[in-house]
């Protein structure tokens, strides 16, 4: 497996279409890039499938998966561009990123979270460390604890939130991020205050800002 710098994904294997990625099927290995020849057909990729494929710098993630399973891209640390599909609302089908899912992709830069998604799990992004802006749109409706850990521990950045009510946002989501810039809406500025009080405590010396912005709709 260690020889592998491409991999190609194929449409069928000896007639029988290719729907699954299997747990941990590339794990460790030195692949850079992965296509699919008929992406359509993909609908599970398994937990640790690309776990510690450092050279892997995209990923493309096939428009059926509903799901992004634990560790899935965990220690990537070469990642940098991570595509999520959506139709043509802008709406993906996967509602899931579960916990460590691109933990410690080190090279990821910015990052939209698409409408569809509901659940963001712990440290699915812990220790992302180069990413610069993140933006939450508003079908995030859970975000476990340590979600988004160490992201800005050395840089400044930014997190945008875009949903107004009915959150169950860790509050210690964001941990170990003190160069971080908070952006919400303005009308549920309170709510945010209140979700975020304990983790802003813990920065006092660094007056991280809560900041708001004017809603589209």
């Amino acid at each position: 497996m260690d020889i592998l710098k491409k991999v190609t994904i194929p449409a069928e294997i000896n007639g029988h279409k290719v729907t699954k990625i299997c747990d941990g099927a590339f794990r460790d290995s030195q692949i850079s890039l992965i296509e699919f020849e008929a992406p359509d057909n993909i609908y599970f990729i398994g937990m640790g499938a690309f776990y510690n494929c450092p050279n892997l710098s995209k990923i493309t993630i096939p428009s059926n998966m509903k799901i992004i399973l634990p560790h899935t891209f965990d220690q990537c640390t070469n990642l940098k561009e991570i595509k999520f599909p959506v139709n043509e609302n802008n709406i993906t089908n996967i509602s899931v990123i579960e916990n460590g899912a691109f933990n410690h992709c080190t090279n990821l830069t910015d990052v939209t979270i698409p409408e569809g998604v509901i659940y963001i799990g712990s440290y699915s992004f812990n220790y992302c460390q180069n990413i610069c802006d993140i933006e939450i749109l508003t079908s995030v409706k859970k975000i476990e604890s340590s979600a988004f850990n160490a992201c800005w521990l050395y840089n400044k950045g930014t997190i945008t939130f875009n949903r107004k009510d009915d959150i169950e946002y860790s509050e210690i989501m964001l941990y170990n991020d003190p160069w971080i810039t908070i952006c919400v809406p303005e009308e549920s500025k309170e709510m945010y205050e209140n979700c975020f009080a304990l983790f802003r405590s813990w920065y006092h010396d660094h007056e991280i800002e809560l900041i708001t912005f004017k809603s589209k709709d």
